[in-house]
């Protein structure tokens, strides 16, 4: 774990001298994920707020990638959120990231899949699975299903609900990734 944190923070710090400042938000949220899966709570939330610093400073400089630099900020709150049980504030944060038409591809899917935990952890059963539903369709149109297991064993959970549902095409997406 110590290895792939050394490697993304070289990699961030090249990006970052380089100006390319959504490369550097998805090593930042990358960085974010290690930490919260090791459970190192303080560096997990200074790498939350250097992505809020970089979504202001790539909105003050009126950077072509300050909206996608901002969902990226906006995604890594909510997982924090999401990490401190705090369900409720992560919905708030991603109902209006997957209301948007905007973000696309794996950071829709990450935020789909935060919304259908913290759904069903807040006792939205239905909302959840449902949530879980969209995530393995537009992952399985994307060809990207595999990459779901990065989400993480409550995201999978949600899929072994889906397995004995009424749609078999759905079914056997979820027994492919299970």
């Amino acid at each position: 774990l110590a290895q792939a944190q050394a490697a993304l923070g070289r990699l961030e710090h090249t990006a970052r001298e380089r100006g390319m400042l959504r490369i550097t938000a998805v090593l930042l949220h990358e960085r974010l994920q290690l930490c919260l899966r090791a459970n190192a709570v303080a560096a997990a939330g200074s790498h939350v707020q250097a992505l809020q610093a970089l979504a202001a400073q790539a909105l003050a400089a009126h950077r072509l990638a300050a909206p996608r630099v901002a969902h990226w900020a906006q995604l890594a709150s909510a997982r924090w959120h999401l990490h401190q049980l705090q369900d409720e504030a992560a919905l708030a944060l991603l109902q209006p990231l997957l209301a948007s038409t905007q973000p696309g591809g794996w950071l829709r899917l990450q935020a789909g899949a935060l919304a259908a935990i913290a759904a069903q952890r807040s006792g939205q059963a239905h909302m959840a699975l449902r949530g879980a539903l969209q995530v393995l369709q537009q992952a399985q149109a994307m060809g990207v299903a595999c990459s779901l297991h990065d989400l993480g064993p409550d995201y999978l959970q949600l899929v072994r609900q889906l397995q004995g549902g009424d749609d078999p095409l759905l079914a056997l997406y979820a027994e492919r990734l299970l």
